[in-house]
Formats: structure tokens, sequence, C-alpha cells
């Protein structure tokens, strides 16, 4: 599996599980949050694991990796959209050793209420879920606009953009950092991002009553890619101690470079807490 590290290798581990589409790239959109803290930030780059490997076996996977790099050391995940439900699958497998659970702009089951009428990319999750053979014939088409015209791909993802989102979407600092998280999405290893989506699509909300570890949401208000009643639904559906933070304004990349700031800061008093236990 390949693993991308950032910042101190000697610090704290922190596992992010990037978006789908996306790529360990996403590390680089909250950069200057990252470099003033100690943390180590891990991400793997998931689809590039054998799309043979699916289901429980991926998740097992992804867990086993986890522990053998922290080494004991206690844990926290953050998941961003769809990664989200990744994180979530594999905080179920890390058990004690999971410190805390971080999740941004989370994709909430669909099972879980009516949100595809309110998702920007509903048309692709429909064909996910109803005919997944032209959602692969759709997936491959989006890999040869990543190749080749990657603009246009992001244009087109960013058609329906509310909010910051809009702005960000015209800024060429962040096309910058996108274009080539596109680019690496939609590549030779595209059939991991079809098994991550098919994988979410699929019901999975019962696994959310299962999470014994403090959750964060955080949370865009005008986010139309995971719409904020995902995350109502979440903080309800969680049987944990789960705590939502909304944010006015922002939408689904906004919302990512604002709230890795306040998970950093999260971060801390958790271990200022913990020290003087």
């Amino acid at each position: 599996m390949q693993i991308e590290k950032y910042t101190d290798n000697r610090a704290r581990k922190v596992f992010y599980f990037h978006g789908v589409p996306g790529s360990p790239a996403e590390v680089a959109m909250f950069d200057q949050a990252v470099s003033a803290q100690s943390r180590c930030i891990i991400s793997f780059k998931r689809f590039s694991i054998d799309p043979a490997i699916s289901s429980e076996r991926y998740y097992q996977l992804l867990a086993d990796q986890v522990l053998s790099i922290s080494k004991g050391q206690k844990i926290d995940l953050i998941g961003f959209s769809i990664g989200c439900h990744v994180a979530i699958e594999v905080a179920l497998l890390l058990k004690q050793q999971l410190a805390s659970l971080h999740l941004i702009s989370a994709a909430a089951p669909l099972e879980g209420g009516n949100f595809l009428p309110g998702m920007a990319g509903a048309a692709v999750f429909k064909l996910a879920q109803k005919a997944p053979v032209l959602f692969t014939v759709l997936s491959y088409w989006q890999r040869l606009l990543a190749r080749f015209v990657p603009k246009l791909l992001c244009k087109m993802l960013f058609a329906s953009a509310r909010g910051q989102d809009r702005i960000l979407a015209e800024s060429a600092e962040f096309q910058k950092l996108l274009l080539p998280i596109l680019a690496e999405s939609f590549s030779a290893d595209i059939s991991g991002y079809i098994r991550d989506v098919k994988a979410y699509v699929a019901p999975w909300r019962e696994q959310l009553g299962k999470l014994q570890v403090n959750t964060y949401l955080y949370h865009g208000q005008s986010d139309n890619w995971s719409p904020l009643a995902m995350a109502h639904y979440l903080r309800d559906a969680i049987t944990a101690e789960c705590h939502l933070q909304e944010y006015p304004g922002l939408s689904h990349y906004s919302c990512l470079q604002a709230a890795i700031k306040d998970i950093f800061q999260q971060l801390e008093r958790d271990e200022m807490h913990s020290a003087k236990q």
C-alpha cells in the first residue's frame, strides 16, 4: 500500500482519509494549519490497493496499516466527504487504541434519508446504485477528461457549487491544488475510486450505532455535495458522544479548509485533558 506522510514523523500520528474523488494531496489544502502543529499526518493512497480486495478485507487492511504505523500510540482519524465512510469502517476495527474520530463534510448513508435530491452528485450515485456497469463507463469517461482536459472536468464538478466553494472554484490557487488531486483520483487506479463509491452507495447505516469513540462533525451550511441534513442525521444516528459544528456560508471544500484548524485545536484540548487525568 502506498502511504503519504506529512510533517514530523516523530510526532503523534493523525490518519487522514481523503474524499472520493480525491487523493492524499488534499492535505496540501490545510498545510498552514498543519505546519504549526506537532503532528504527523498520514494518508493512504487507497485507490492503489488491489481492486480485488473489497468490503471487510479492504477495511481490515487499512486498519492493520494504521495499527502497524502507530505502534501502540493513541490514534486520531480524520475523514473527508465519502472518505468519512471509510474512516468509520476503519474506526470500528481499531477499538481501544482510537482516541477520536473527526468527520468533515461527511457523506451519510443514502438509506438514512431522502438525501439524493439535494446532492450535486445525485446522478452519479444513482448510477452506482442502479446501473453499476454504466457507472463504471462514466468513471472511465471522467478518467479521460482528467487526463486530457482536467480544467473542463473541474468546471463540470463545480458547476453547481454554492457558498464559498463557488469562490474557491474560480481561484487559480485552488485549481492548482485540485487538478493534481483529480488527475490522481481518475488515474490508472480508477478501479479504487469505483470501489469506494460502490461501497458508499450500499447500505451501511447500522455501522453508526457501533461507534464507541468521541466523534466530531464539521459541516458547511451551504454544502450541496453532502447536504447539511446528512450531518444532522449522523449526529442523531451515532450513539457515541457526537458533536456537530456548522459553518455558515461554507460548502464542501471550503469547510475542509476551515474545519482542519478547529480539529487540531480540539486535538490539543483532548491531549491536555488526558494529561490532567
